[in-house]
């Protein structure tokens, strides 16, 4: 039995170790062991080990070959403390040499600071996930957002001015002007841009669960809850921003609470006795009129000043429509992988369209445009019915016309009817209004992109991409 050789080793471990034989006879001992157990290293060593430890269950584990850790707690001089006992059998190819025992000893405190640790990195691990399934543009900035107008300019130089601050922040403007982009812009460039973006829709939230959501729960605070509780929305945004989109739609029961947080700058799960401490930003958006929503008692008056510190009021597209044309040249590059040029009547239209949908809208007649272009080049021709076709009293036809994707359009319906002869110049001219782009000349088809690189074969077309 070589154990000199370890002596030294476990001399100096800061754990507690010796070890016995299968017979229990103390083989070795160090010294952190033997002066808790009121002895020496000297006096330990050769001893049968309940003689030195009356309570060791080390014969047992000895006698059953089973491994085994046990924990307790002890009182000292000092303070409470609590011991790790892990008791290891130690074998020799397959004869058992005898039992190494390794004592840990860790003061309350220094468990309630693990617990703590742990408690923080699952609140990172919590925000990381949330940051991934939420954030799909998490690289937005105040470059990212497209427009040289007046009034963008206006917008993008309140972002920087306040982004020096720590204030509140309420976005206004309407349906699809870009309320979260310029959120995530003045995340990324205040001084929390390493922190968590965390965004939330009021509105996609159910009222039943709308606090146990935002407040977070603890176990069994109701029936369903998970089993480990849940971290809160306001406390995932710890350190970073939380983003309230649709901040009208926040229940009004809820709302006492939400002012609450925002004060105090704390949360206290659902189910809960213990508050946590935060520091977050708070960004809201609205496109409704928070003020005649207080009048009207629909939101609460103090909660509306406290988030309305500061303002961003954001134009409509119909408020900036010499960005047009860069919104189309930079939006086409992202959506279709080129760049989507327009005649100058087809801009005219456009620009003399009202826009109730904004650039949200804007993007779904780029795509309708690319479905229906010739050689990236798109014509009035190319543009929806309802953008084009004025109304009797001179003014631009409402959006109540057909969608941008309506099947009743006559550009694709015309070539999609003309599908079953199967002609090589039908598949030609697919391809050449996409400019190539396979994807989109089958959508226009009305195959799959499988579908289409067959009948190429056939045809022997082979120059796409």
């Amino acid at each position: 039995m070589a154990l000199p050789s370890y002596k030294k080793l476990i001399s100096n471990c800061a754990n507690g170790i010796f070890f016995c034989d299968t017979e229990g006879i103390i083989q070795c001992i160090n010294e952190r062991y033997a002066v808790h157990a009121g002895t020496t290293v000297k006096e330990a060593t050769g001893k049968f080990v309940l003689e030195v430890f009356p309570n060791s269950p080390a014969m047992d584990v000895l006698e059953r070959s089973k491994p085994s850790t046990t924990f307790m707690q002890t009182v000292a001089s000092d303070g409470p403390s609590v011991i790790q006992i892990c008791r290891t059998l130690v074998y020799e190819g397959n004869e058992l040499l005898g039992l190494l025992t390794e004592t840990s000893f860790m003061k309350i405190s220094n468990l309630d600071l693990l617990d703590k640790r742990v408690r923080e990195l699952q609140l990172e691990l919590e925000q990381y996930k949330s940051q991934l399934s939420s954030q799909d543009a998490a690289d937005a900035s105040l470059e990212n957002i497209i427009g040289e107008s007046d009034r963008i300019r206006v917008a993008r130089d309140r972002v920087r001015t306040f982004a020096r601050t720590d204030y509140s922040v309420m976005i206004q403007g309407n349906t699809g002007v870009g309320k979260e982009l310029f959120a995530q812009a003045l995340h990324s460039c205040s001084t929390r841009a390493k922190g968590p973006f965390i965004s939330v829709n009021c509105s996609s939230v159910p009222v039943d669960l709308f606090e146990a959501e935002m407040f977070g729960y603890t176990a069994g605070a109701f029936t369903g809850a998970r089993s480990k509780g849940k971290v809160g929305l306001f406390e995932l945004a710890n350190k970073g921003t939380l983003f309230l989109d649709e901040i009208a739609e926040a229940p009004l029961l809820s709302q006492k609470k939400f002012l609450r947080v925002l004060e105090e700058k704390c949360v206290r799960p659902v189910g809960g006795v213990k508050s946590h401490k935060l520091d977050f930003r708070l960004v809201v958006a609205t496109n409704q009129d928070l003020e005649k929503m207080v009048d009207e008692g629909l939101f609460r008056s103090d909660l509306y000043y406290r988030i309305a510190t500061l303002t961003l009021t954001l134009p409509s597209l119909a408020q900036r429509i010499e960005d047009i044309p860069l919104l189309i040249h930079e939006l086409s590059a992202k959506m279709l992988g080129f760049h989507l040029r327009v005649t100058d009547e087809a801009m005219h239209s456009l620009q003399q369209y009202h826009w109730p949908g904004n650039v949200r809208q804007l993007r779904n007649v780029i795509a309708y445009m690319s479905l229906n272009c010739r050689n990236c080049m798109a014509d009035i021709e190319s543009l929806p019915e309802y953008v084009v076709e004025p109304t009797a009293g001179g003014d631009l036809k409402k959006a109540s016309g057909p969608s941008p994707f309506s099947p009743t359009d006559k550009p694709i319906s015309t070539l999609q009817g003309r599908l079953d002869s199967n002609s090589k110049q039908d598949i030609h001219e697919a391809i050449n209004r996409c400019c190539g782009n396979m994807t989109l000349a089958a959508k226009l088809l009305g195959i799959s992109r499988s579908g289409l690189y067959v009948k190429c074969n056939r045809f022997g077309i082979t120059r796409f991409n």
